[in-house]
């Protein structure tokens, strides 16, 4: 078959050809044994093409009413039938069987975490409290949805979740807040810096760090995260976390690297 042929046979089935090209190829499928012959032995034709043509042949050389059925619509249509109806089994046997996770918002009255003073004095602002008062504290107290705490200067202070999911320790002068919400795997980290160790996360509830510059999310890593006026950095120890600015450009950062966010920059460093 030359190439020819095989170009107006291509043009003719994707419906770019003329209509006396068409009716030229149907004559020869018709009345040429050999063309037709040469075209079933072609590689490049797929078994589906072929019985198309040779239906529309028969179709063109029939009289009206007694055209075969178009057997190559139904299997086409069939099997995205077919496709469409396990699509749609999987997607209820994985919803059924393996629903997706959801976070359990916590109250105001739940213990959401608690912190321990090290070394020095901090402070707690509650958030259900009237005007968001702060109260100092020295040695260990139950934390809730809303209460941020302040470590003051030369003080440090170990922060836990429950189950030990996360701990942290947190620097000097550093404000961490939780989810007013009562989301327990939302932080907010203001300012300052802290060290934390993230155990696995189940699937599809990561810890969030959230910053005025950047969202850090934490599926299970040790970490090293600071703030400052102008800059948010992150240095993963183990693990990885996804680093993202406000304007929604997102990095990984792995086991031994850094990076920062400054503004709509994002760095990446080598530690």
């Amino acid at each position: 078959m030359s190439d020819n042929d095989e170009a107006q046979i291509r043009a003719w089935i994707n419906g770019d050809g003329d209509d006396d090209d068409g009716a030229r190829t149907i004559e020869r499928l018709r009345t040429d044994p050999d063309f037709r012959r040469a075209l079933l032995s072609e590689a490049w034709f797929e078994d589906a093409m072929v019985r198309e043509i040779m239906a529309r042949a028969l179709r063109e050389t029939l009289p009206a009413g007694r055209a075969p059925a178009d057997l190559g619509w139904w299997r086409r249509h069939a099997l995205k039938a077919a496709i469409f109806m396990v699509g749609i089994c999987l997607l209820t046997y994985l919803t059924t069987q393996h629903p997706a996770p959801t976070v359990t918002l916590g109250s105001i009255s739940d213990v959401l975490a608690t912190v321990h003073i090290l070394e020095g004095d901090a402070d707690i602002h509650r958030y259900a409290a009237a005007n968001n008062r702060s109260e100092p504290i020295s040695g260990t107290a139950d934390l809730h949805a809303g209460d941020a705490v302040t470590t003051r200067a030369g003080s440090r202070a170990t922060y836990r979740l429950p189950n030990d999911a996360a701990i942290m320790e947190l620097s000097p002068l550093t404000t961490l807040r939780l989810d007013s919400a009562g989301d327990p795997g939302r932080l907010e980290l203001t300012v300052g810096s802290l060290t934390a160790n993230v155990t696995p996360r189940p699937i599809g509830i990561p810890l969030r760090f959230s910053t005025p510059h950047a969202e850090a999310t934490v599926l299970g890593t040790q970490l090293k995260l600071s703030v400052d006026a102008e800059t948010t950095r992150l240095a993963v120890i183990h693990g990885r976390v996804a680093l993202a600015n406000h304007s929604a450009v997102s990095i990984k950062v792995g086991s031994g690297e850094s990076a920062q966010v400054h503004g709509d920059h994002m760095i990446r460093e080598q530690t």
